[in-house]
């Protein structure tokens, strides 16, 4: 009874729940199928004397994620510890992690996912191994164990419910696959892979540091690799590829010419684009090394010692920082006696003109950036202040002094010319051109010749730009490192060359440490050598640009906006395989009538904050359904609504209580209208006719 009680508990909140059998089997007939619309509520089948546990199918649809499982099948337990406490690290949930053990020191974790996946398994290291359970699997929660010493399976730290599932990414999964298989290796542990090298006497590149290995001679090694591989194998040569040459460009164009060789080119370019997950491989902690990408080439019938001699295994490193002399595109001054000037002669210059390029925030030949946590909307106000400056029209009420922009777009190119037609459209200038020039691809500043391709397309323009953005500064620098103070100190020579020779003002869009939402990532020497900074924050929707750093300046206050939605007309964009169906896209739309939060100011109570994730989630389930909002449902700041026909309030409500944890408790009628009220009170959405109004506050992408 007690099984069944506990069955019906956690189908309330979402799972696809099983009876499972003494040897953890599933018992019901054609299990895998029970998922989504297809879920059994548990009921007289858990009354069966065969059943000794709950079990939890995996791969199916929970709190607007997908349910994996990390499975450690590991029997030395200092090992065992060091890979619960990286994924504690890896899933943020810091000491609280939700995990089960039957047979100590084995342990699962269950975590939410963006995507979903099948079974993926690790390399085996005699009897230990990680499995994550997807699709086609299931894991019991709950009940009887037949090897464990207390008889049954046991939750740490919290139980196993919906509220206590931290949210990962594949890549974060792989990520935690090969800290284990490194960890195991550490601990003298041999792969159980019979092709695998028994012994490292013959192998010239075991323990290599980086950029030990030339690119000739890894363009050689990824020749033995079947490029139709499977997604594992595919993630990890890249992983290998960026971690021995510290993320260079060239490494990046060396794994994207290979993969273009393989019949699965264009699903990479989908699912698993390549720009994506190249930028992912920079997370903090353990990374695949080249030896791994060396053991795939020995597989395909590669003999390394031969190419090690071929090549001699010299250095051939690519092109960084220190490579560039900064004298071949700094232009000296004409005049010997501008060297440097008697203070006497500076007195009797005349007048100085302060020039700005933003009234108020942002002068003319300056060095800024512009800065925040991931998904915060930095992009969306760089973007802004650039078309506004080409186009010659305020930015956030301020005047700018128009002139021609050149912006060099790092990453998403795709997403930047929707957002630039949105802004058009939004502005009523879609029809009238402005000298602003976007990149076809990221420029490295740690390339002489993309520095040098970059410099003879400024001579070509009407006029120099007065502006020069830099969408990312972690894009544009990949492979210094970014924490070294002497190659920090060469890229700042090198936009203050830029800055220079154009007598332009450099904009970088850059990030924040992971961990710290106020400060600059990177080495100080990038912070001390800016004349401004302005911290982008995102709160309900609201846009906040923070000045931190003012040279010589002191911008009078901070800005804020709203995401605006956009529908970008047919024309030009159209959703594929969907004729007729609008792509959307959005603005960064000033609005001078938002007040500053102040520090006692309260937020949204949990229900309203959970209602909130619930709109966005079915936003993107359901684009198609985005209608503009009729005069009745306006909202303060504007906003829009729910096709009437498509999509009405229950279906927000139905998220609502599966997120909550099942339509069934009563209590959730009244936490759905707590938030209902919430969002009421705030302004941030309507019901009408059971259909949503939504504010621009949640679109938040």
């Amino acid at each position: 009874m007690e099984l069944l009680h506990t069955a019906k508990r956690l189908h309330e909140d979402g799972f696809a729940v099983i009876p499972t059998g003494a040897r953890k089997e599933g018992l019901a007939k054609e299990w895998q199928k029970m998922t989504g619309d297809n879920r059994v509520e548990p009921n007289g089948n858990f009354n069966s004397e065969r059943v000794h546990g709950v079990g939890i199918v995996t791969g199916t649809e929970v709190a607007m994620h997908y349910l994996l499982a990390i499975d450690v099948d590991c029997y030395d337990k200092a090992v065992s510890s060091k890979v619960c406490d990286y994924i504690d690290k890896i899933c943020k949930t810091e000491g609280k992690l939700s995990f089960r053990i039957g047979e100590s020191p084995k342990f699962l974790v269950p975590v939410l996912c963006d995507e979903n996946s099948r079974k993926i398994n690790s390399k085996k290291f005699k009897d230990s191994k990680i499995e994550v359970l997807g699709q086609g699997q299931q894991f019991v929660a709950y009940g009887a164990h037949p090897k464990s010493k207390t008889g049954y399976y046991r939750w740490y730290n919290r139980e196993f419910d919906v509220n206590n599932l931290p949210v990962i990414t594949l890549d974060d999964i792989r990520h935690i696959i090969a800290y284990f298989e490194d960890t195991m290796r550490a601990a003298g542990y041999t792969t159980e892979d019979t092709s695998a090298p028994s012994s490292t006497a013959d192998d010239p590149f075991a323990g290599l540091q980086k950029s030990d290995v030339s690119l000739d001679e890894a363009k050689e090694i990824l020749s033995y690799i079947d490029p139709d591989c499977d997604y594992d194998t595919w993630f990890r040569v890249g992983a290998a590829l960026h971690h021995e040459f510290e993320g260079a460009s060239e490494a990046y164009d060396l794994w994207d010419d290979w993969s273009s060789t393989g019949s699965k080119y264009d699903e990479n370019k989908g699912a698993n684009d390549p720009d994506t997950k190249w930028a992912s491989f920079e997370t903090e902690g353990d990374t695949v090394s080249f030896r791994t990408l060396c053991q795939f080439a020995r597989k395909g019938g590669a003999d390394l010692s031969a190419i090690s001699r071929k090549h001699k295994v010299k250095d051939q490193p690519t092109l960084t920082v220190g490579d560039i002399d900064a004298d071949t595109y700094v232009e000296p001054t004409a005049e010997p006696d501008a060297f440097a000037k008697p203070v006497s002669a500076l007195n009797q210059r005349g007048k100085q003109v302060q020039r700005w390029l933003i009234s108020g925030y942002l002068e003319r030949r300056r060095i800024a950036a512009i800065y925040s946590p991931p998904k915060q909307g930095k992009s969306f106000i760089a973007l802004d202040q650039a078309l506004s400056i080409a186009y010659g029209i305020k930015w956030a009420g301020c005047r700018v002094n128009q002139g021609p922009v050149l912006y060099i777009a790092g990453e998403g190119r795709e997403g930047v010319e929707r957002r630039i037609a949105a802004w058009q459209i939004e502005n009523e200038l879609a029809d009238k051109g402005a000298p602003m020039y976007v990149t076809e691809r990221n420029v490295l500043l740690t390339n002489q010749e993309q520095i040098n391709e970059m410099r003879a397309f400024i001579k070509t323009m009407p006029e120099p730009p007065v502006a020069i953005y830099i969408d990312t500064y972690a894009r544009a620098t990949a492979g210094i490192k970014e924490n070294d103070t002497s190659e920090t100190g060469q890229v700042m020579t090198i936009l203050d060359a830029l800055r220079d020779q154009n007598d332009a003002s450099i904009i970088a869009v850059h990030h924040t440490p992971k961990g710290n939402e106020e400060d600059l990532r990177g080495n100080s020497a990038f912070a001390g050598a800016l004349d401004n900074s302005f911290l982008i924050k995102m709160e309900a929707g609201v846009i906040s640009f923070i000045p931190k750093l003012q040279k010589d300046t002191s911008a009078e206050k901070d800005l804020h906006f709203r995401l605006q939605p956009i529908s970008l007309p047919l024309e030009y964009f159209e959703v594929e395989d969907e004729p007729g169906v609008n792509v959307m896209s959005a603005v960064a739309k000033y609005d001078e009538t938002i007040e500053p939060r102040s520090e006692g100011k309260s937020k949204l109570n949990k229900s309203g904050s959970l209602l909130l994730e619930c709109i966005q989630y079915h936003l993107s389930h359901e684009p198609s359904s985005l209608v503009s909002v009729p005069t009745e449902m306006i909202l303060d700041g504007g906003g829009f609504g729910f096709r009437a026909d498509a999509v009405d309030a229950g279906m927000v409500r139905e998220y609502f209580f599966k997120r909550n944890g099942g339509a069934t408790q009563s209590s959730n009628r009244g936490a759905y209208k707590r938030g209902v009220d919430a969002l009421n009170e705030a302004g941030l959405a309507k019901l009408f006719d059971g259909v949503f109004a939504v504010s621009t506050d949640v679109n938040n992408d």
